[in-house]
């Protein structure tokens, strides 16, 4: 089975976040990776483009745990 091809917005929206974004939360990401993650709040939200959980609550990465 052929595996499909990524738009090309959405690879341009990844390298941006890379180049632009990641520097300056990798020490973050870094933390997370190596003390883990503690997430003290269970999200459970509907299947809706339009709710970012993360911008609703004002939580960062490892904050959440989204179902």
């Amino acid at each position: 089975m052929p595996s499909a091809a990524v738009p090309d917005e959405l690879l341009a929206r990844i390298r941006r976040f890379h180049d632009h974004t990641f520097p300056g939360v990798q020490e973050q990401f870094q933390t997370l990776i190596a003390e883990g993650q503690h997430p003290t709040i269970l999200f459970i939200g509907c299947s809706d483009s339009r709710l970012v959980p993360y911008m609703l609550t004002g939580m960062g990465p490892g904050e959440l745990f989204l179902v």
